[in-house]
């Protein structure tokens, strides 16, 4: 896909240059298929790299920008939220685990609900 606006052919944190997914917003209020645009002209773009960072441009703002949703797993600070994640969710295990007050039934429906998160 050609993008016109957005700048960036690498992931702004670890250079990966695998792009998986191109897109433009296509405006549904139109009685035919076109691209949303907007009054200065830019169009909403996407870039997604395989590292999972997403670049997006804004033509609200005429320029690209990193999507906080999206960030690139090479992120030491993305690594280091996940550990702690990772952390957290044994220690509620084991907290499950060594709770005596309730049933075995109980604590594993617990348990499976502190698994997809």
């Amino acid at each position: 896909m050609n993008l016109k606006f957005l700048k960036g052919d690498k992931c702004p944190v670890c250079g990966c240059d695998i792009i998986v997914e191109e897109k433009v917003e296509i405006d549904n209020y139109s009685k035919k298929i076109e691209y949303r645009e907007h009054t200065s002209g830019g169009r909403w773009e996407y870039r997604l790299f395989g590292c999972g960072q997403r670049l997006e441009y804004c033509p609200n703002f005429s320029k690209t920008l990193s999507n906080d949703y999206y960030k690139c797993k090479n992120n030491n600070e993305y690594k280091e939220k996940e550990r702690k994640r990772e952390v957290f969710k044994k220690e509620l295990n084991e907290f499950i685990d060594r709770y005596i007050d309730v049933d075995e039934d109980y604590k594993n429906s617990a348990k499976d609900k502190f698994m997809y998160i």
